[in-house]
């Protein structure tokens, strides 16, 4: 069980990577570049500019968090932990494991109750006046899967640590 899990998340997490690295990014890239061309240029920047880089950004910052964290790519205090024994380090991947999967868990929540809200009143930006649900969903998925590999961690550190008494 825990293996499918941990492969379905592997592929997701790799999907959301992609998506990030393929698209928000060149995408992100693309509007800075057109808005400060003409900004510099023509006196006259993207008028959504700001507010659609901004949201591309969150794209590119919760995208790859969940293989970030599969990979154990994340920041990390290892000047702290190396002074620990390796199951003070492993209580201490199990205590943030448990702190960031609640953390990430309400906030996926959260982001998957106010969809149909956004569908329901037309939630446009500011000045980007297309929908913003379709970019909430991409970062509730995203929350979602790195919610379950957290978990996934709890689960193999609480093994490990079982394992050891």
């Amino acid at each position: 069980m825990i293996d499918s899990v941990d492969r379905l998340t592997s592929k997701m997490a790799k999907i959301l990577l992609d998506f990030s690295a393929f698209v928000a990014y060149p995408l992100l890239i693309v509007i800075v570049l057109v808005d400060v061309t003409l900004r510099t240029a023509l006196n006259s920047p993207l008028p959504w500019g700001n507010e659609v880089s901004g949201l591309l950004l969150i794209l590119c910052f919760f995208g790859p968090a969940c293989i970030c964290e599969e990979e154990k790519s994340n920041i990390a205090l290892d000047f702290l932990s190396a002074h620990f024994s390796e199951r003070g380090q492993a209580l201490l991947n199990l205590l943030s494991s448990l702190i960031a999967g609640v953390w990430i868990g309400l906030l996926a929540y959260r982001n998957f109750v106010e969809i149909p809200e956004m569908i329901k009143y037309g939630e446009t930006g500011v000045e980007f006046q297309y929908p913003l649900w379709p970019l909430r969903l991409f970062l509730a998925v995203a929350l979602l899967f790195l919610f379950i590999r957290l978990c996934l961690n709890l689960v193999i550190v609480g093994r490990k640590l079982g394992r050891r008494e």
